[in-house]
């Protein structure tokens, strides 16, 4: 098929071999056939194409892989009347302008177009290549790029290189050779030695440009000097003497120690190194292997502090920690921030983060980007934000390939609401996931293929060449700062022991441990390398490796015995707080009414040239008449969010709400966004509420990445609302493992303080078992400590409160805590749901509502029906309601912590209640009831037994009929209408 995206020159006029639609123009071929020609079809072209395979060049776009100039004329000869020709054309590897010489006599056009398709292929495949392996066994050869299939003549190989001049030759020293061949040559040094480097996937012309410049333009390559050679064989002596001294001290111990890929602690220090120049601070985030040694050697965490942890059962702190209600985590988990002096003169600080993550992989990616972004966005507006903060993601092969949290984090770093200006990404490939090989573990040819289906450059590089980690470290932070894009370094290296400490590997890989033992580490590779260079001397080589040995021998003599190490770490180090978390507080959180009218003039108030959607209009038209009478019951379920969000920026707290179509609301209840019918133009009321920044962004068809993100994003913003919304409550388990592992133990395990708000629309309309239940029992499952709030509210006004009461908590860290919402559907304009313009005006959030069915007052209930959530809606709505008059409702608003004393009180004011039921809409294995019963039970005198639907594995029905069957019955068994089976 001919291309018809090529592009013409930049005068818009087409030249002779394209037509003016970029495509090849028939007409010139056709002359290109006769015999006034460069290209002579008689003589067959060398065996290249017979009459020019005119069939064959209009079909095949790749026969003019780069632009060259084809020249009417004798064989060889110039045409005196004309002057050379110039094509420009768009093509995947470069749109500059190629002049190309004239051909010698003895090469015809069709060699010079066969070594230009030679030299694309060594810039798009060298990879294929490339020595990458430090223990050569992967299969690589170059047979691919010999000029033989290319059908490259020797004696083209012999011409000179000025057939292949182009207009910035002096940029590209490779050209500067004098034969073909010689070029060619130095150019496979490039592409095929240790970096392989792909580049070919990148569809924008200007970074393909740059990133072929900087591989090709060897002059602005910068090579170690004799000091950085030192300093570099010091780090790798402390790196390798680290690993060895915990072998030695410690056997039996595990803690993922990073030989093999020595590499990836100088390799960082050199990312650190060229960022501190323009990037205040990096936040990493990494696995287990190689943890300890990043600690210790980038960001200087004393000795003494990691080898307390292989001692942690002699010492007294870790015990008043557990009393403290700190539950800590294994050593390879932790995290630390540092300030790096990276010039050691003052000259240069850069903080560094390094977040403390769980054992499940990759679940820190989007953790990091959200932390990138929060501390980005509360940058001074003069401040370029892509400066203040970045990303360094360290990651494992096995799981770069095999976890989707990977690419859903990669998907989020070009959308508007969680680009963070390029994260540099490390995969740090010991080519073996535990026991698992690569040809087990995915399917592409690199660990590393998904990075290219996000245009994102990858570098692989060989772990045991120093100097090309170097080189593709500084590339990564220099491509990061121009084009604000990600980058991918392959850290290509081994595994020098087990999984573990305690793994025997050659049970599974026999022939890749065989093959390793004998080979040298990369600081004995290093160093070597350097005594023969005359850098450094055999004895200062020793003398480093003895200095290693013996600091850590003094910290270790400052740490062991008595345990009374006056340098290791305590939990006051770690952030964490040495009292126990505190229980809920419910402050005043009511607004004056002439604040809340004027607010919402505010926030339903529209350009006058904006026409919006007759519904959407009718929508604003009732908020502003709900503010006409403080009595009556306007205020519905969106209006009091609206209202609470914009008090909220008032106050100086940015609100951030994120989730699946949470701009207008999957329900079509908040329209924070209004789309203009004409243009399409978008206008959010909120952003015009003045005192602080309101940001909403619907997020990619996903959760556990974007539920990652924004709760890195609640850990360091200091005054922001952070909310995420699922389309469905259903839908969150798909985030179950980032719940589990940082929302609702990070506190505990690593002093995190998060506000998160989870907003999950739950409850059975008859909608089916993926649109009703947004998993209640799981999150009550998982509450212990304090360390979340559990709410499900009824009405707006609590809703309106609520809100406020998890804003207010941000200015006592202490007290903040993620705050998990059962919000609703059916009740989002419900009239028994809506409230007054006085609810919001007074008062606070209420852990329980009570209410007494009895027309005698509540000392003649004799039944106390509890429940939580829409049920209460659809029992207080039945129609025989009226008929009931001897039951008491005790509606339990926030589920956790749970509000025992309060309960208690209300059972008091029911003096003479004789049963005590538990009503719920979900499965008796499902929902509060577990959670509810054991404490409720400890305050009635009589039990309480369950009302809802039984045990089931589905979690509703999805025969509407069949739903609605359920809910009567369980609701009329509720209030006596109907007797218990």
């Amino acid at each position: 098929m001919i291309d018809k995206t090529r592009t013409t020159p930049d005068n818009g006029k087409p030249d002779a071999l394209f037509d003016a639609f970029g495509g090849i123009n028939e007409g010139y071929v056709a002359s290109m056939l006769e015999g006034d020609s460069v290209v002579d079809a008689s003589n067959g072209l060398d065996g290249f194409v017979t009459d020019f395979e005119y069939d064959g060049l209009l079909m095949d776009p790749d026969f003019l892989d780069r632009e060259i100039v084809i020249v009417n004329g004798e064989t060889g000869a110039r045409n005196d009347t004309e002057e050379s020709s110039t094509a420009t054309v768009d093509h995947p590897v470069s749109t500059k302008e190629v002049t190309v010489a004239d051909p010698a006599p003895e090469v015809s056009v069709d060699q010079i177009v066969r070594v230009e398709r030679l030299i694309n292929a060594i810039r798009e495949d060298g990879h294929q290549a490339a020595d990458i392996d430090p223990l050569k066994m992967l299969q690589r050869t170059n047979e691919h790029l010999n000029p033989e299939r290319f059908g490259v003549l020797p004696k083209t190989l012999a011409a000179s290189t000025h057939l292949l001049a182009e207009a910035n030759d002096e940029m590209r020293p490779w050209l500067a050779k004098s034969t073909i061949g010689e070029a060619i040559a130095e150019l496979k040094s490039y592409y095929c030695d240790t970096i392989g480097y792909e580049f070919g996937h990148i569809h924008s012309v200007e970074e393909r440009n740059w990133l072929q410049d900087q591989v090709e333009n060897q002059s602005a390559m910068q090579f170690m000097t004799d000091a950085q050679k030192r300093y570099q064989l010091e780090l790798l002596t402390k790196v390798e003497g680290f690993e060895k001294y915990l072998h030695a001290t410690f056997p039996g111990k595990r803690w993922y120690g990073l030989e093999g890929l020595d590499a990836l602690i100088p390799l960082i220090d050199q990312i650190i190194l060229q960022s501190a120049f323009n990037v205040k601070q990096i936040v990493m985030g990494m696995p287990h292997r190689g943890r300890l040694n990043t600690l210790a050697h980038l960001l200087e965490q004393p000795y003494e502090s990691l080898l307390t942890g292989f001692l942690e059962g002699r010492f007294a702190h870790l015990a008043a920690m557990e009393a403290a209600g700190w539950m800590t985590d294994v050593k390879y988990h932790l995290g630390s921030r540092a300030d790096v002096d990276v010039n050691q003169d003052g000259s240069t600080d850069i903080m560094l983060r390094l977040l403390p993550n769980p054992s499940h992989l990759e679940m820190v990616d989007p953790v990091v980007l959200g932390a990138v972004r929060a501390t980005q966005d509360e940058a001074p507006d003069e401040n370029d934000p892509h400066l203040e903060a970045m990303a360094l993601l360290i990651h494992g092969d096995a799981a770069f390939a095999g976890q989707g949290v990977v690419a859903e984090s990669l998907n989020l770093v070009n959308l508007d609401g969680y680009s963070v200006g390029g994260a540099i990404h490390v995969i740090a490939n010991n080519q073996l996931g535990f026991t698992t090989q690569p040809n087990e573990g995915y399917s592409g040819q690199y660990c590393s293929d998904i990075a290219r289906g996000y245009e994102i450059p990858v570098v692989h590089v060989n772990a045991d060449d120093l100097e090309a980690c170097s080189l593709v470290a500084k590339m990564a932070v220099s491509y990061r700062l121009k084009f604000r894009k990600e980058f991918v370094i392959d850290l290509v290296g081994y595994r020098r022991h087990g999984h573990n400490e305690n793994d025997e590997p050659r049970f599974t890989q026999p022939i890749t441990y065989g093959k390793l033992e004998p080979h040298p580490t990369l600081r004995e590779q290093w160093a070597r390398r350097l005594i023969a260079e005359e850098v450094v001397s055999e004895q200062e080589v020793d003398g480093l490796v003895a200095e290693t040995f013996e600091a850590l021998s003094t910290a270790m003599q400052a740490v062991d015995g008595s345990g009374r190490g006056t340098n290791r770490q305590a939990p006051a180090d770690l952030g964490l707080s040495p009292e126990p978390m505190q229980g809920m507080e419910y402050p005043e959180t009511s607004i004056d009414e002439q604040r809340l009218i004027k607010l919402n003039t505010q926030i339903t108030s529209l350009p006058v040239d904006f026409k919006v959607h007759p519904t959407v209009a009718r929508a604003f038209g009732r908020r502003v008449q709900a503010m006409d009478d403080g009595e009556e019951p306007n205020i519905d379920w969106p209006h009091a969010e609206a209202l609470a969000l914009g008090s909220v920026l008032q106050d100086g707290i940015a609100v951030r709400l994120t989730g699946q179509d949470c701009a207008r609301g999957t329900f079509s209840q908040r329209h924070a966004v209004i789309w203009e019918q004409n243009t399409g133009r978008q206008y959010s009321p909120l952003k015009q509420v003045e005192g602080a920044k309101f940001s909403i962004f619907n997020s990619p068809l996903s959760e556990a990445g974007p539920v990652g993100f924004e709760h890195g994003y609640s850990v360091f913003s200091e005054a922001s609302l952070v909310l995420w919304e699922a389309q469905f409550g259903d839908f969150v388990n798909n985030a179950q493992a980032v719940i589990d592992e940082m929302i609702v133990s990070a506190k505990e395990k690593w002093g995190q303080d998060s506000n998160l708000v989870l907003l999950l629309p739950h409850g059975y309309e008859g909608q089916g078992p993926n649109h009703s239940h947004a998993h209640l029992e799981r999150f009550l499952d998982l509450a212990s400590s304090g360390n979340m709030r559990i709410a499900n509210p009824t009405t707006a006004a609590q809703y309106f409160h609520l809100l406020r009461t998890q804003a207010a908590s941000l200015s006592e860290p202490e007290r903040s805590r993620p705050l998990v919402v059962m919000t609703p559907k059916s009740l989002l304009r419900h009239p028994l749901a809506a409230s007054s313009i006085n609810e919001l005006s007074s008062g606070k959030f209420r852990p329980i509502r009570k209410f007494a069915l009895s027309k005698s007052g509540p000392d003649k209930v004799k039944r106390i029906v509890l429940c939580s959530g829409k049920v209460f809606v659809d029992l207080a709505t039945h129609p025989k309601i009226n008929t009931v008059d001897d039951i008491g409702l005790i509606v339990i608003e926030e589920l956790y912590p749970f509000p025992e004393e309060l309960i208690s009180e209300a059972f008091e004011s029911f003096s003479n209640y004789e049963d005590v039921v538990w009503l719920q809409e979900e499965p008796r294995n499902r929902g509060a009831w577990d959670f509810v019963r054991t404490p409720i039970a400890s305050i009635v005198k009589s039990g309480i037994r369950y009302i809802g639907r039984p045990r089931s594995p589905s979690p509703a029905s999805g025969s509407n009929w069949l739903h609605r069957r359920q809910q009567d019955r369980l609701i009329r068994i509720a209030l006596k209408l109907d007797h218990e089976d």
